[in-house]
């Protein structure tokens, strides 16, 4: 089987003290990437220079500086740039362990999956910790309904350097008209416009791919902002963001799938059949989703609802004392707010 084109979109504002060791991290991989792209959005620092200075010479790498536009137009800017068949994303504060892209491609390999992430390892100076959405290797197969129907979707998708998307699918999100929404925390269009385009998703449960925790982390430092802010302020944020999703969900069924094929609902439990291991949490939504569905009778409801939860128990028997474990740590709130989100309890055996 031949090896698909692979590129790598590593994108980068004001980080010249971290950029160096992005690309180097990309460049070390035990299978070659085809092509290394960064995307320099508009930085004032040293960036630019410190990327001719070491890669001005290497075929491999390409760089480019462009107006300040924000995370997605810098995802899109790149992309334009690629040609891939499967695009893998960077921060340019993050590195990738020299195994993710030979490990990744496995993975396609064996699931056919569209999106991939991983899990990762969060590091500073005085510490690290991995972060885990599930506790083994796992095909989520499909969610289109989950996506149209909750505004959530934890366990789908992470943080934007352990993802990677196949050209087909970012060819369905791009262009998108209203990159300016999107300034930051831009991988929430690749999650969720991934699901809605019918991507089918995959997770490596090893953490390949490390998160640099330092005092200009954007991410985190939002974060923090928002947890500092008083309610109202953390409303309005919410609302923002629910706001985004809702355009972002108009955009792609009215100009991508330009439908929203009539008798949809009838399709819930094959949806959740192509989720490998379903967790109590995504369980939980497809029961809900199915007992709110106005089209369908009660007939109807409870043929599905004997699928989902058959499926469901049946993962269940074949883990038994872990999702036992899981089960009680999520209805007794033992779990922290991420965890609780996913339904698992890391570490459980």
């Amino acid at each position: 089987m031949l090896k698909p084109k692979t590129s790598c979109i590593i994108t980068n504002y004001n980080y010249a003290d971290f950029v160096v060791d992005a690309v180097h991290s990309v460049l070390n991989q035990s299978v070659a990437f085809d092509e290394i792209i960064v995307v320099d959005d508009g930085s004032v620092d040293d960036s630019v220079q410190v990327l001719e200075q070491n890669f001005s010479d290497n075929p491999r790498v390409q760089y480019f500086s462009k107006k300040n536009g924000g995370m997605l137009s810098s995802f899109y800017e790149g992309f334009l740039k690629s040609s891939g068949d499967i695009v893998f994303f960077l921060d340019a504060d993050d590195l990738f362990k020299n195994q993710y892209l030979e490990k990744a491609l496995k993975m396609y390999g064996k699931t056919s999956c569209d999106f991939l992430f991983c899990a990762h390892e969060d590091f500073s100076e005085l510490d690290k910790k991995v972060r885990q959405c599930y506790s083994q290797d796992v095909c989520l197969g499909y969610s289109i309904l989950y996506a149209l129907y909750n505004r959530d979707f934890y366990g789908l998708g992470s943080i934007t350097s352990t993802v990677s998307v196949r050209r087909s699918v970012l060819e369905k999100l791009f262009p998108y008209p209203s990159l300016e929404d999107w300034v930051n925390q831009a991988e929430n269009v690749l999650i969720y416009g991934s699901s809605l385009v019918g991507a089918k998703k995959s997770y490596l449960s090893s953490p390949l791919v490390r998160r640099r925790i330092h005092g200009d982390n954007k991410s985190l430092r939002r974060t923090i902002d928002l947890d500092k802010a008083g309610a109202a302020s953390k409303r309005v944020h919410s609302y923002y963001h629910f706001v985004k999703l809702r355009k972002l969900k108009g955009f792609v069924l009215s100009e991508k799938m330009n439908y929203l094929p009539l008798g949809h609902e009838a399709e819930f439990k094959h949806e959740f059949l192509s989720i490998e291991s379903p967790t109590y949490h995504v369980t939980k939504a497809y029961v809900r989703m199915i007992l709110n569905a106005p089209a369908l009778g009660w007939s109807a409801k409870l043929s599905q609802l004997r699928a989902v939860l058959k499926h469901y128990l049946k993962y269940v028997r074949a883990h038994r004392k872990e999702d036992l474990n899981k089960f009680i740590a999520y209805e007794t709130g033992l779990t922290n707010p991420a965890e609780k989100n996913l339904g698992f309890v890391k570490g459980a055996k």
